[in-house]
């Protein structure tokens, strides 16, 4: 019998290759958690931070996980949007002017700086966005 143990001798993925690999193959990241490949600082915050900051402002990177689109009363188009870092996951809401504004961006790129106003209902906190960018 041949010897099945042969293996060729190729070159290790990188990170970000391997993460595209794992996301494309199991829908979701086992090696890191894609925001903790982007330097953070300049007052972001984690998820797991949210609590608390009732009417502050805040800026927090993310990856979108879930989109859902509704119309107002007066049938403009706004945004919810289930997000994760390494920490938590976060609920964002882009209002009718901010998702005419920055929408396609929630669409294009999976990982968003978001930056926005903390609201807080029965102990959830969410943020009220006004401005997205992409990270990558």
């Amino acid at each position: 019998p041949r010897d099945l143990a042969f293996a060729p001798n190729l070159p290790d993925y990188d990170i970000n290759e391997r993460i595209t690999a794992e996301n494309e193959i199991l829908e979701m990241s086992v090696s890191c958690h894609p925001t903790e490949l982007i330097i953070s600082g300049n007052g972001h915050i984690k998820a797991s931070e949210l609590n608390g900051r009732q009417g502050e402002r805040v800026k927090i990177i993310g990856q979108v996980m879930d989109r859902k689109r509704i119309k107002t009363g007066d049938s403009k188009l706004m945004v919810f949007l289930t997000m994760a870092d390494s920490s938590d996951y976060f609920e964002v809401t882009l209002f009718p002017e901010t998702y005419k504004k920055y929408g396609e961006r929630i669409f294009r790129k999976p990982l968003l700086e978001v930056a926005g106003k903390v609201e807080e209902q029965r102990g959830v906190a969410s943020i009220i966005a006004d401005h997205l960018e992409p990270c990558i």
